[in-house]
């Protein structure tokens, strides 16, 4: 896991930094999303930041949707990936919106990128679930994103790659 918290903790060091100039901080744990490019722009690694949202906040969602008793509480006390707040209402925003094709989110993607970074999170989370959970909660967890990634992602090409990335490696 130990990669996992390097791109964790690189996110909120950075994070830290950045987020005076930030005018939509969602609470203590993300911001909205309106503030998403300028906080991706303003990391030293913005390529790695996009593919670390994307797929972070993917995971952190889909062990929220799919869990039950104390999953959640016990994932998010290892496992701190910010929030992205949706702007109109403030509840949890898609991760689809990292390549939201509207605003050419989509055109900033680098899908290598993202293979590697999702290698990284979806196996060592997997590994983690494993060891505390069982493989009926990996295989929620993996139903669980799967569904996302139908409902939200609106591109059958992102659609697809991500799809297939969690089914090689979570």
């Amino acid at each position: 896991m130990q990669e996992t918290f390097k791109l964790i903790n690189n996110f909120w060091t950075e994070f830290e930094k950045i987020k005076k100039t930030i005018s939509r901080v969602g609470g203590f744990d993300g911001f909205c999303q309106c503030e998403s490019e300028k906080i991706i722009e303003k990391t030293s690694k913005a390529t790695e930041t996009r593919s670390f949202l994307m797929i972070g906040i993917l995971v952190d969602q889909a062990v929220r949707a799919s869990s039950s008793d104390n999953l959640y509480e016990d994932f998010r006390s290892v496992f701190t990936y910010p929030k992205l707040v949706a702007h109109f209402d403030g509840s949890d925003c898609s991760s689809f919106w990292f390549c939201y094709h509207v605003h050419g989110y989509d055109k900033k993607v680098d899908w290598s990128n993202v293979e590697s970074v999702s290698n990284i999170i979806f196996s060592e989370t997997r590994g983690w679930l494993i060891k505390f959970y069982d493989t009926q909660v990996v295989e929620r967890v993996k139903r669980s994103m799967l569904e996302d990634i139908r409902k939200n992602y609106r591109a059958n090409s992102e659609a697809e790659k991500l799809s297939k990335l969690v089914e090689n490696f979570f």
